[in-house]
């Protein structure tokens, strides 16, 4: 399952083959793009949700809208020196963080490996491009470019 090509980010995610690009105007948006994410998700029993982008570019803020829209009431804060933060809601959210790993190698000695082969519930992942190689298929990607201050154009694509 993955998003229709809408300019509209508000609009229904639906099943496509083709990626989609939305483009958010400010953090609010973005975390509204989270929450229909997790609408989807919620339906499919979990998934695996892979972040690419620089830094600061709204990988975060998106993960804020999935635990909003997962019914998490727990602040969600980036886990950059814990590597995994978890979240109880209606399904659970296992927020990584790979900033500080530089390899697949370190991902596997770390023990992350088994959350992204069979995920019991959500797993979002900042910084998936680090371990790219190793990511299993029937996920969603988001990759995130800053164009602005504060808007964002955000691709969606299943692989």
């Amino acid at each position: 399952m993955c998003a229709d090509r809408r300019e509209n980010i508000l609009d229904d995610i639906v099943d496509a083959t083709e990626r989609s690009e939305f483009t958010s105007h400010s953090p609010a948006r973005t975390r509204e793009l989270g929450q229909r994410l997790a609408e989807v998700l919620l339906e499919r029993g979990g998934g695996l949700v892979c972040l690419f982008g620089d830094l600061g570019s709204g990988k975060t803020t998106l993960v804020k809208g999935l635990g909003k829209g997962l019914g998490i009431e727990d602040p969600i804060v980036s886990p950059s020196y814990l590597l995994l933060r978890e979240y109880k809601g209606k399904l659970p959210l296992h927020h990584i963080d790979l900033f500080r790993i530089e390899s697949e190698e370190e991902f596997i000695e770390a023990g992350l490996e088994d959350q992204i082969v069979d995920p019991d519930g959500v797993v979002a992942i900042e910084w998936a491009g680090r371990v790219e190689r190793i990511l299993p298929v029937g996920r969603f990607d988001l990759k995130f470019e800053t164009e602005g201050e504060e808007t964002r154009k955000i691709t969606l694509e299943c692989k």
